[in-house]
């Protein structure tokens, strides 16, 4: 049996950019400010069936290391130039992941060592684009610098890189606890139960269907300094009371996928991991919520 495509997967940035805005002609898709390479690959390998790969190749353009927190992939991710060309000397299941400008691509590819057969063209698995004036589009991409200068270093919300990586499974997968005592369901985890204080837990993962509870938009002034550098150039951002009610859970978060008007209350939506900020020069990446 030949080396061969079984599945892949295209994701693409979630803005289009209105061709009566520009003098030049417009990408096909466009970044939003919290999507990035390693945003879109994580969404496209989310619809593959690659928990028994026995090898992840990406793409140096990608970061191994939130790829495999947001994937639950145990194995090493090898960063390797050509995933593709790279995946003829391997044997068995292999998930490869790699993109460039505002497109990303998983592939699964089964069989013995040898040359890939060539399949169609990846399923798109890309939301209906928001369409956005060229100019925003440049600024959402952080492609032109902002108007005023903002911080280097913020750190209103400042959480230290160690434990930001240690939180990264119920950051990413939605890992909550479960009280052995009580039964009652934590998010995010804590040391404590604030029930009944016992301190032994069992993991569980949250439904990736939830509703919204509550919603507010956060202008200028109103968030943590690591949001300043967005606030100034894409404007005010929505934040809601996220609910699992058979859980009996509600977080607060940063919804995704929304334009000037906030989904209605009890609105059904679903995780999206994206970047959130950067701070000690690496991106940090969490769950945001958006439209099913």
């Amino acid at each position: 049996m030949a080396r061969r495509i079984v599945d892949a997967a295209r994701a693409m940035g979630s803005l289009s950019v209105d061709p009566k805005t520009s003098d030049d002609p417009v990408p096909e898709r466009a970044l939003a400010w919290d999507e990035d390479l390693t945003t879109l690959a994580i969404e496209a390998a989310s619809h593959l069936r690659y928990h028994d790969a026995r090898h992840v190749l990406a793409s140096p353009k990608l970061d191994a290391a939130t790829l495999a927190a947001a994937l639950d992939i145990k194995i090493p991710i090898r960063t390797i130039a050509d995933p593709m060309a790279a995946s003829a000397d391997l044997d068995g299941p292999t998930l490869l992941l790699g993109g460039d400008e505002a497109w990303a691509v998983a592939c699964l590819v089964e069989g013995p060592p040898g040359p890939v057969e060539q399949a169609g063209p990846p399923r798109s698995v890309a939301p209906r684009p928001r369409m956005v004036s060229a100019l925003r589009a440049l600024q959402e991409s952080r492609r032109v610098p902002p108007a005023e200068e903002i911080p280097d270093s913020p750190m209103g919300a400042y959480v230290p890189q160690g434990t930001w990586v240690e939180d990264l499974p119920a950051r990413l997968r939605l890992v909550a606890q479960r009280c052995r005592s009580c039964g009652r369901t934590l998010y995010p985890p804590r040391g404590a139960c604030p029930a009944c204080r016992d301190r032994a837990f069992d993991d569980v993962t949250l439904p990736h269907e939830a509703e919204l509870y509550a919603a507010t938009r956060i202008g200028r002034g109103g968030a943590p300094s690591e949001f300043a550098l967005e606030q100034a150039q894409v404007g005010a951002y929505w934040v809601g009371v996220v609910a699992w009610p058979g859980q009996g859970v509600k977080v607060t978060a940063r919804l995704a996928d929304v334009g000037e008007d906030a989904p209605p209350i009890g609105a059904k939506l679903r995780p999206v991991v994206r970047r959130l900020f950067d701070q000690e020069g690496r991106t940090r990446y969490g769950l945001k919520f958006g439209p099913t």
